[in-house]
């Protein structure tokens, strides 16, 4: 905060700076960690020493905490009606005590307080509640394909726990618990990565075995596992309708399924062209898809992460 100030004061006139003496010493209170801000009215002030408080517990936090504020006179104190926890980006805060408020020419300046206690619990309880869901897949010996897609479509969500809990990891002794569990998360989808292997199914047309198998087996290569003609291995089946424009253009709708049942499935759109012939035309196609999932992260997170039912695949 003090480089902030710094660089204020050289951009203000000498005349207007008088900032109050609690600004530039701000009181050291245990078991709380404090925040000030500047700002051109109170609530940009409060938000200001909201990321102040919040720069203190992560050190790449954004410095916009968005919330609306209003404050009360409480015994000396302004408590802050907002709700009881904010959150902005990967931050939580629990509610913050409004130490000092001040105002002069036309600069504002706050002084906000949270209770280190109640940063820990706030942030335990988050912890536990983003891992419940994982419970069961962390007590089982081997992943199968349905856990291992959960990991992946939440892989956001515990990345997010893991820097939370590393917020509080000197304060609480069960962060270093859940840094372990989310630890073990990430080894058992690597594991399943390392040691899954898929097959892709004939279809029912030899035209579209010629051109899309290939395509899909290294659209599945993309995602890095590996491909086998083995009864072991996780299925890939697929149907495909080719539709013809001319010579020039082949559009092409694809279902395609994965797992034996039925773990994820989804249509997916796309085309080729060719000055040639229809079959040229067919194997744009084919290029076209292999390109788009080699380009965007495999086959199996485009099917899982992209919304609907369908996926489109623009030239």
């Amino acid at each position: 905060m003090t480089k902030y100030l710094l660089t204020f004061a050289l951009l203000t006139p000498l005349t207007a700076w008088s900032a109050p003496s609690w600004i530039e010493a701000p009181e050291h209170l245990p078991g709380h960690i404090t925040g000030i801000g500047l700002g051109e009215d109170i609530d940009k002030a409060k938000q200001d020493a909201m990321a102040d408080i919040a720069n203190t517990l992560y050190s790449n936090v954004s410095s916009s905490v968005n919330v609306n504020v209003t404050t009360s006179l409480d015994g000396g104190n302004y408590q802050s009606k907002a709700s009881k926890s904010i959150e902005s980006s990967n931050v939580l805060l629990p509610k913050i005590t409004w130490k000092n408020i001040a105002a002069d020419e036309g600069i504002y300046y706050a002084m906000g307080v949270i209770s280190q206690q109640e940063t820990v619990e706030l942030y335990e309880h988050s912890l536990q509640m983003a891992l419940k869901p994982f419970g069961a897949i962390s007590d089982s010996s081997e992943l199968t394909l349905n856990e291992y897609l959960y990991i992946q479509a939440n892989e956001s969500q515990l990345s997010l726990a893991s820097d939370r809990a590393l917020v509080i990891q000197s304060l609480s002794k069960p962060s270093s618990q859940y840094l372990d569990n989310i630890a073990l998360l990430f080894d058992k989808r690597n594991q399943f990565a390392r040691t899954t292997c898929f097959t892709v199914k004939e279809s029912h047309s030899r035209l579209a075995d010629k051109f899309y198998l290939p395509a899909i087996e290294s659209a599945i290569q993309s995602d890095k596992f590996a491909l086998k003609n083995n009864s072991q291995c996780i299925p890939v089946r697929f149907r495909s309708k080719t539709n013809k424009s001319g010579k020039t253009i082949a559009s092409v709708n694809m279902q395609l399924t994965i797992g034996s049942p039925a773990v994820v499935s989804k249509v997916i759109h796309f085309q080729g062209q060719s000055s040639g012939s229809y079959k040229s035309a067919m194997i744009d196609a084919a290029d076209s898809f292999s390109t788009y999932f080699a380009q965007h992260g495999g086959l199996l997170h485009n099917m899982l992460n992209k919304p609907g039912s369908s996926l489109t695949i623009e030239q």
